[in-house]
């Protein structure tokens, strides 16, 4: 797997973007590196290969708690999620009982 591939697909002038944008940048990183003057600061999504986002943690909930819910309900938490997911998961966290049950039933399913 390249360091490039989350630009395939693109067209042409889309992939040579980043680049050029991150070209004047590359030396001066370069010299920190070197220095070991760099700190790396990774983002939210970094871990998202070994752990699910929390739109997708709270829709497995959801799904959990699906037989407990009516399907109008379970749609409208799957849409909370995303937009409010504390009160998403509070929801589910009643429908389904303890946090010791949630754990449970992950481990189950």
């Amino acid at each position: 797997m390249g360091g490039d591939d989350y630009l395939d697909g693109l067209p042409p002038e889309q992939a040579a973007e980043p680049t050029r944008v991150s070209k004047p940048g590359l030396p001066a990183l370069r010299e920190y590196l070197t220095s070991a003057q760099a700190v790396a600061f990774l983002g939210a999504g970094v871990s998202t290969p070994l752990y699910p986002l929390w739109t997708g943690l709270i829709g497995d909930r959801v799904n959990a708690a699906a037989d407990r819910l009516d399907g109008r309900q379970t749609e409208t938490l799957r849409a909370l999620a995303s937009q409010s997911p504390e009160e998403a998961v509070e929801i589910v966290r009643r429908a389904l009982g303890t946090v010791e049950r949630l754990v449970a039933e992950k481990d189950e399913g």
